[in-house]
């Protein structure tokens, strides 16, 4: 994988921003040091979703690529870590510290504990929150989605290569079918929607027709 920052400039680049931004606690070595525990794994994680996104600016000479300063890549970047970073060395504080810079930085709301899949794509984080529902490989996430539980803390399950297009929310007891596009502005609430669809409307008003594309397909090269 290619990248802007190599490995040691960027443990600098992350420990200066989360430093600066909530200078509290352990000190900016202490910082960096911390991170360069989980960011090997962490830039693994990014290149095994990278290399198989056929998103613009994702690739660079036939090599996935990855940038701080493109903010799509760096949000997801920043959950990788954070998730990383929480699993595999505990260290709460600093995962905390990783969950509110990308809030602060995307405005997207991704908690460090809640699993998204292996291969996902981030388009325009801006005002997205995902909740901890089980996500299927190959999840694309437009601006300003909302996936989360109900008033009895059920959560949704959204299975493979699903569209989330701009403003539509997820909620409660939903099982969203593979290749599944939600149409913008959408509300699916305890809603089942079959696979191969793409679905429109309000609950309880929400429709569905066959979709005419794959999704895996327009997204990815593969899962």
């Amino acid at each position: 994988m290619q990248l802007y920052l190599k490995p040691e400039p960027l443990a600098d680049y992350i420990a200066k921003q989360l430093f600066n931004s909530f200078p509290v606690g352990d000190s900016h070595e202490q910082v960096r040091a911390e991170i360069w525990r989980g960011l090997p794994q962490a830039l693994e994680r990014v290149e095994y979703c990278f290399s198989r996104s056929k998103a613009k600016y994702f690739q660079k000479d036939g090599e996935a690529f990855f940038s701080p300063l493109m903010t799509d890549q760096y949000a997801m970047f920043l959950y990788f870590l954070a998730n990383t970073i929480y699993n595999e060395t505990a260290n709460v504080g600093l995962a905390d510290r990783l969950y509110a810079l990308n809030k602060m930085l995307h405005g997207i709301d991704v908690f460090y504990q809640v699993e998204l899949p292996k291969v996902f794509l981030f388009v325009h984080s801006v005002g997205t929150v995902l909740g901890r529902a089980k996500y299927g490989e190959g999840l694309i996430v437009y601006q300003g989605v909302t996936v989360g539980g109900n008033m009895k803390l059920d959560y949704p399950s959204i299975g493979k290569g699903v569209a989330l297009f701009s403003n539509c929310s997820v909620i409660g007891a939903a099982v969203l079918g593979d290749d599944v596009a939600v149409s913008a502005r959408s509300v699916i609430l305890n809603d089942v929607i079959p696979a191969g669809q793409v679905c429109f409307g309000q609950h309880p008003n929400v429709q569905c027709k066959k979709s005419k594309s794959n999704i895996q397909e327009r997204f990815f090269s593969d899962f």
